[in-house]
This record gives structure tokens, sequence and C-alpha cells, in this order.
């Protein structure tokens, strides 16, 4: 997820998840690109360092991902 930060795993939402969710912060899609049967997604977050997203293509339909959207 953040290069270099040792993050394997984690969450992407159209919304901000309810419940008790800890390390949320908005982005932005910049980028959807495919490395095999997986797109990965690039979010800008603004103040701290881009994400690199690993996704299933179910989720980049069920989530409409395009570049611009607001995650």
């Amino acid at each position: 997820m953040v290069p270099g930060s040792g993050v394997r795993a984690g969450s992407r939402a159209r919304k901000r998840p309810g419940g008790n969710p800890r390390n949320t912060g908005p982005g932005t899609v910049r980028e959807i690109t495919s490395s095999g049967r997986r797109p990965h997604v690039l979010i800008s977050c603004g103040r701290v360092p881009d994400l690199i997203a690993e996704i299933i293509p179910h989720a980049a339909a069920e989530l409409d991902l395009t570049d611009g959207t607001a995650v």
C-alpha cells in the first residue's frame, strides 16, 4: 500500500466506512493499470505518499473506479 511501509493489506471505499476504522483518509484515483489479472489503482492522498492498491476485478467494477474518482 505505502511503498516502504511494510503495509500489505487494506481496504478502499467510495464512502467513509462505518464502525471504528483506523487510518482512514480521503484520496483520488489517479490511474488504473493492469498487471496480469488484477487491476492496480494509484491513489493520490494529498500530503502523504501516493498509494498503490491491487484489487480484484469485481471490486473495481462494484466501486465504479475511474480516473478522478474520490475514495
